[in-house]
């Protein structure tokens, strides 16, 4: 679903947005995430993330966004869905460990920050906890 389009599904846990330039981490995330019960719409960087969550939003329950991504990072990427919704609920994701640019966007709002690669169990118990 990286075109932003999809059926919704009234059995699914919730729907996650899951924003990452890595097709491979788009592709494992997603089944991760389905497997996990939700319905999944990914991004391929922070320009679409944006564009498909303005479209959206009324029923993302909650955004991945990959800290690092060539069009838009996840600093930009969060301020602009934060500016149409500051009750957002954002993980941060990254391979890198927190520096000071994911230390920042914590501070303004961030859920969670899961270091990458991640457990199915961490990333299933990080979700349920912010979306109980």
């Amino acid at each position: 679903m990286d075109d932003g389009t999809f059926e919704p599904d009234s059995k699914a846990r919730g729907l996650i947005l899951l924003v990452d330039d890595e097709e491979m981490i788009r592709d494992v995330g997603r089944e991760v995430l389905e497997a996990l019960g939700y319905q999944v719409i990914t991004a391929r960087g922070g320009r679409q993330a944006v564009e498909i969550y303005g479209r959206w939003k009324e029923r993302v329950d909650l955004v991945i966004l990959d800290l690092s991504m060539p069009d838009m990072d996840g600093e930009a990427t969060s301020d602009a869905i934060w500016e149409m919704d500051p009750e957002t609920r954002v993980i941060l994701s990254s391979g890198y460990s927190l520096d000071d640019q994911a230390r920042r966007i914590m501070k303004k709002g961030c859920c969670a920050f899961l270091q990458k690669p991640f457990k199915m169990t961490v990333l299933a118990r990080t979700i349920e906890s912010i979306l109980a």
